[in-house]
């Protein structure tokens, strides 16, 4: 049987048996309380795999099935995934068996079950004679567990049973929808649906992509022509950094913390700021006016594909908003790891000659609890194994998410993320001065801050710092044209600080004076080397654990065991989630 076949076969076999849980779970539903609450997630989840399984696997014409066609990295992980989160149901089946129940009815029984939450609009047809059949030896076994409360049979169907097996529902879901925005980015629809279905259609609420395929339609598109700048006011409260260096050879802070105010003054709300200060390079733009309007245009563009930014919503199209409140079209698990603060749009060009982008904080955050991740691992204790995969995971999770919207970030660094005081220590990928659309034209242009240019006499970049995050192809005044692979490079200097907890900055403090005292880098070769020693150091091993370890050298290596370069990296980015990513969530799960 070909992997197409037994993806078939798998979802198949995880849709029956969540209809079978999710109606025990409503058969016993005044044992418990708020066991109406499982069941509308349970709804959520079960809605997800039929629509899933409907684009993918259903229809009478098997040969046109997107699924089977999809580049190898993407079929496998689909294929991974779903067998994954099938292992996962398999005591629900045994117990389905062992009281006679063939799970290919609970298919047609389905259109006999009232639930709470919205009904699916994807219930098959029903055969009266065999779905009252299947109902009645349900009721038998409903009514032999309830003679046995104590037996492990009816344990799996305690509430807390039922809450664990949901978050790996919810772990095993996120994963799938990781790879349908790669599939998206490369096949520009998902099943039948393009990115402008999903928005607009049912469906991409139910496979909580809506958001996902805006973002990657406004990534697409320039912003609308009366999208302009912010006509509000901001003032500045506080930076988020220590007092600023004396050493010009490190990168001053440029998020500032503040109160936004609209232009009519009648709201304000707390916000940060992030001052553009890049200066762009290209062999046709040579004026200062030139590369201003490039500049200006860019965080135009980067605001207008950030404007909606994912903050904590799972599925924000109709499981939870930005807020946390609930919307009509159903509930879920809050279990995104992308982290990327909402975009309220960008202010015109200052007095200092530079635009800067207005973020909204998430709900609940005050500003004097946020911290960059760079100042965090400087003051502040290690946090628990646990968070610090939680972290890792958020950014890695937020990268792939950029990348699969069409965009790379190239300024990746610990000084440009915000540890926010939520239970996990979150991380929110700011640093978006040099981010830019994934384009042949684009990525020749070389991006760099206006402090470093200014003064080409000297060798040493005046954000040396920054320099140690760069891929070798970037180390430098090297202009290789940007690709994910750097900013997985980045990503991967990040780990290694969160397994250290030392950052960049402290470890290689003593080569900084020295470059500094020389007014030259550090050849690139040396650098790679001496960061390649510090990821095979055993403390990583020690604090985080091999596999940890061998991702870290997979990122710095970009080592993907990808063989075929295509445009759109869906190869790589396909290998990132499931060498990375995926493997990430399992260590934050603890």
């Amino acid at each position: 049987m070909d992997i197409f076949q037994t993806t078939v076969t798998v979802i198949h076999e995880i849709s029956r048996v969540t209809i079978f849980i999710r109606r025990v779970v409503q058969e016993i539903r005044s044992y418990e309380d708020n066991v109406s609450r499982l069941q509308s997630e349970l709804e959520h989840e079960f809605i997800f795999l039929e629509t899933f399984k409907k684009l993918f696997f259903s229809g009478d014409n098997f040969e046109i099935r997107q699924f089977k066609y999809l580049p190898d990295n993407l079929t496998r992980s689909v294929h991974n995934i779903l067998t994954g989160l099938n292992k996962c149901l398999a005591e629900y089946r045994v117990i389905a068996l062992k009281h006679g129940l063939d799970l290919s009815e609970a298919e047609v029984a389905t259109g006999l079950e009232q639930t709470t939450a919205t009904p699916s609009p994807l219930v098959l047809p029903i055969d009266e004679k065999v779905s009252e059949g299947y109902r009645d030896r349900f009721r038998a076994m409903i009514a032999a567990l309830r003679q046995k409360t104590r037996a492990p049979e009816w344990a799996l169907f305690s509430k807390a049973k039922i809450q664990a097996l949901l978050a790996q529902y919810s772990e095993w879901t996120e994963r799938l929808r990781q790879v349908m925005m790669l599939i998206l980015l490369v096949e520009g629809r998902v099943g039948t649906l393009t990115a402008r279905d999903i928005v607009t259609q049912s469906a991409g609420s139910a496979l909580g992509l809506r958001k996902a395929a805006a973002r990657q339609l406004r990534a697409q598109s320039n912003p609308p022509d009366d999208f302009g700048p912010l006509e509000g006011s901001f003032e500045a409260l506080d930076t988020l950094s220590r007092p600023p260096s004396s050493d010009p050879s490190v990168m001053q802070y440029k998020y500032v913390l503040g109160s936004y105010t609209d232009a009519f003054g009648v709201s304000s709300i707390t916000a940060i700021m992030e001052k553009h200060t890049f200066d762009i390079f290209s062999p046709t733009t040579t004026t200062i006016k030139e590369r201003s309007d490039i500049r200006t245009a860019l965080v135009r563009k980067l605001a207008w594909t950030l404007n909606d930014g994912d903050e904590s919503s799972r599925s924000p199209d109709g499981i939870q908003d930005d807020h946390g409140t609930k919307s009509p079209e159903g509930s879920g698990k809050n279990t995104s790891h992308v982290k990327l603060l909402p975009c309220l749009g960008y202010l015109p060009i200052a007095s200092d000659g530079y635009p800067s982008m207005i973020y909204k904080l998430p709900p609940g955050t005050t500003g004097g609890s946020i911290s960059t991740l760079h100042d965090y691992i400087l003051n502040f204790p290690r946090p628990p194994l646990g968070d610090r995969f939680s972290m890792a995971l958020s950014l890695a999770a937020s990268v792939l998410d950029v990348h699969s919207s069409g965009w790379v970030h190239k300024g990746i660094w610990s000084r440009g993320i915000l540890v926010m005081p939520t239970q996990r220590r979150a991380l929110y990928l700011l640093g978006w001065s040099t981010a830019r659309p994934r384009s042949e034209e684009m990525g020749m242009w070389s991006m760099e801050s206006d402090t470093e240019t200014k003064d080409k006499k000297s060798r040493v970049p005046k954000q040396l710092e920054i320099e140690l995050y760069r891929h070798p192809e970037r180390y430098e005044t090297k202009t290789a044209s940007f690709t994910a692979k750097h900013d997985i490079y980045s990503v991967g200097i990040i780990l290694l600080e969160i397994a250290l907890w030392i950052t960049m900055s402290k470890q290689f403090s003593e080569a900084i004076t020295k470059a500094k005292e020389k007014d030259a880098l550090p050849p690139a070769r040396m650098v790679n080397n001496a960061l390649a020693r510090l990821s095979r150091d055993a403390r990583v091993a020690q604090e985080m654990g091999e596999e940890y370890s061998h991702l870290i050298r997979r990122c710095l290596e970009t080592d993907f065991e990808v063989e075929e370069y295509d445009e759109k990296e869906s190869g790589l980015l396909g290998q990132f989630q499931a060498l990375v990513v995926d493997r990430l969530s399992v260590g934050a799960a603890m």
